[in-house]
């Protein structure tokens, strides 16, 4: 079994045990038309009105008595740069020129290039008011799709607010983050951002450790996997170290 089935696999056994059920469908509108009934924000980049739904898939999470309790989203662009198709507006809308969009420059193509085969994430929402399970889990099936799909980097666009930690980043499986010039969002305005990101090297090793680390713990809650696994891997003061991941996967992470 490959990195990427066994984590999945081992993710899906802790849901199970925990009373959750994960499916991943390619039936955006469906996906929008929970977050209707939900209340989530519809990312109009996984949107089938304003993005073309191709490559594009999303993650349910429903408790057996408490039904949708977590979703996520994400799409594979094929050779992209990432960072451009922000700057166009074209991340959220395949026509942005329609919605007004006015291209304009992040600074971020400075710091790095994020060019090639993409998996686009967002539409991450729990809808458990006791958040009684960790988006760790939506994380981890995410990465080990995105791994199985060899792509180059996994991306995603994040407010500032929790950008003062790498903590979050981390939990959400990404290595990298680069603070923006102001942002026009959809939803929200003028804002600068994050650009966040992991190449394939990553990805890869990031998955094993996740695998790893589940093995042993199967019949554990959730939750407290998750603050186990934060304490063991997770930290402000330890920066990833690139050699390490080189080391374990065999390629070297990006500049």
């Amino acid at each position: 079994m490959s990195v990427a089935a066994d984590l999945q696999h081992l993710v899906r056994v802790i849901l199970a045990n925990a009373g959750y059920t994960a499916t991943i469908s390619t039936d955006m509108y469906d996906f929008i038309a929970k977050l209707s009934v939900k209340g989530g924000y519809k990312n109009p980049h996984f949107h089938p009105q304003h993005t073309n739904p191709e490559g594009a898939q999303w993650l349910s999470v429903e408790h057996a008595t408490d039904g949708l309790v977590m979703t996520m989203a994400w799409r594979y662009l094929e050779d992209v740069d990432f960072i451009e198709h922000a700057e166009s507006g074209r991340v959220y809308w395949d026509n942005p020129d329609l919605h007004g969009w006015k291209p304009h420059f992040t600074g971020a193509g400075e710091a790095l290039s994020l060019k090639g085969r993409v998996c686009s994430r967002g539409g991450l929402y729990s809808f458990d008011p006791e958040r009684r399970l960790p988006s760790w889990f939506a994380t981890s099936i995410c990465l080990a799709d995105a791994l199985e799909r060899d792509v180059d980097f996994t991306t995603g666009i994040s407010f500032p607010g929790i950008g003062n930690s790498r903590v979050p980043f981390q939990i959400m499986g990404f290595f990298g983050n680069v603070r923006c010039f102001p942002h026009d969002f959809p939803n929200a305005g003028l804002n600068s951002i994050h650009i966040l990101w992991s190449a394939k090297a990553h990805i890869a090793y990031e998955c094993e450790r996740r695998a790893n680390f589940l093995r042993s713990r199967q019949d554990a809650d959730p939750k407290d996997i998750v603050s186990s696994y934060i304490r063991k891997h997770v930290t402000d003061s330890e920066p990833i170290d690139d050699a390490v991941v080189a080391k374990k996967t065999g390629a070297a992470p990006p500049n």
